[in-house]
């Protein structure tokens, strides 16, 4: 183990380094970096977070996904699609 040198001849563990992000992730990333719509349909959600419709709307039901809603039209902001993407992806 490769650390800093500590009081008492014992090495502290060296500070670890940040994960590399999952090809999932890159893909993700890309694809907002470039579109950067402000909401995604419940259509792009399910793609975009690889789920299937069940799975969102079991998501939405645990409050774990928070939906907009306009009229009938269920939407998902983006932030809110970054920010679950982010828990349920590490």
């Amino acid at each position: 183990m490769t650390g800093i040198p500590a009081v008492g001849g014992s090495e502290l563990p060296s500070t670890p380094k940040p994960k590399e992000p999952t090809a999932s992730e890159l893909r993700l990333q890309s694809f907002i970096a470039i579109e950067r719509p402000l909401v995604f349909s419940v259509p792009e959600a399910c793609h975009l977070l690889r789920i299937s419709r069940t799975v969102l709307y079991e998501h939405i039901a645990r409050g774990t996904l928070k939906p907009i809603k306009r009229g009938r039209r269920t939407l998902f902001h983006r932030d809110e699609v970054e920010r679950f993407a982010a828990i349920t992806l590490v």
